[in-house]
């Protein structure tokens, strides 16, 4: 998260609809549908810790924070960079190419053209598998895990993956769906060792929190009907003190707080 980027894109947007906070949260919100535990954290804290770390259009970057993430990916860790990301420096001024030569570097990739669709514009990317994710907002031209598939610019390479130092680098060229977060960011996420807290349905939201030690669950329904739970191990519950394993049924917009046993 970074609100110098955010203010950056409300003071010049390069698309009148590219803003900062929703693109930041359709990667969040799918990710925490999915139960996959999500810290935020500034792009020049320390990143070792994660085993996956995204990138969510940090538009402003200096060249601290550049470093910061290429010797995470350098150390180990599995990055995703997203479109227009460090695409100005922390003054806000345009950086003399479209990458820095850090993040490139980490990238493996040049770009040879990156501009902005029309609003109105409708375009996709096919990935080496087949599947194929609807664009909008912005085209980037790279030297592959996906090609877009239509317009001047078709078979230009839209997403690649480099591997770097003891890491792996993600770079995703466009906006895409958010179909694509859910099928294909995820699957990255996971691939990098990322397990979900819990298999539950959508609207069951868990947040996990530890002492390295003791785990503690937090889990509420927030529907309007009842849901039931896989809980996969033993817990007790905080609130009671009594033992609940197998399946928890939780009532509408239904509390629980459980420690693991």
């Amino acid at each position: 998260m970074s609100y110098d980027a955010r203010w950056a894109l409300q003071y010049f947007y390069p698309h009148p609809d590219l803003k900062f906070r929703d693109f930041f949260v359709q990667y969040y919100k799918e990710l925490e549908r999915q139960h996959i535990t999500v810290d935020i954290v500034n792009p020049g804290s320390d990143l070792t810790k994660y085993k996956a770390v995204i990138v969510p259009l940090i538009y402003l970057m200096d060249r601290k924070m550049a470093e910061n993430i290429v010797k995470y990916v350098e150390q180990g860790g599995t990055l995703v960079y997203t479109a227009r990301s460090g695409a100005k420096d922390e003054n806000s001024s345009m950086v003399p190419t479209t990458l820095t030569p850090e993040i490139a570097g980490m990238l493996g990739i040049e770009i040879e053209e990156s501009f902005a669709l029309p609003p109105e514009a409708e375009s996709a990317v096919e990935m080496d598998n087949g599947a194929r994710y609807s664009i909008s907002k912005w085209v980037n031209t790279a030297r592959v895990l996906a090609e877009y598939c239509d317009g001047w610019y078709r078979q230009k390479t839209a997403i690649t993956c480099n591997d770097f130092g003891k890491g792996k680098a993600y770079y995703i060229g466009t906006i895409p769906e958010g179909r694509f977060i859910s099928e294909v960011i995820t699957g990255i996420v996971k691939n990098a060792g990322v397990t979900p807290l819990l298999e539950a349905p959508a609207e069951i939201q868990a947040c996990r929190r530890t002492d390295g030690k003791k785990d503690i669950v937090f889990v509420m329904n927030a529907s309007e009907q009842r849901r039931l739970l896989n809980l996969g191990c033993e817990y007790s519950d905080v609130l009671n003190g009594k033992e609940v394993k197998g399946e928890l049924e939780l009532e509408p917009y239904g509390v629980y707080i459980l420690k693991k046993r």
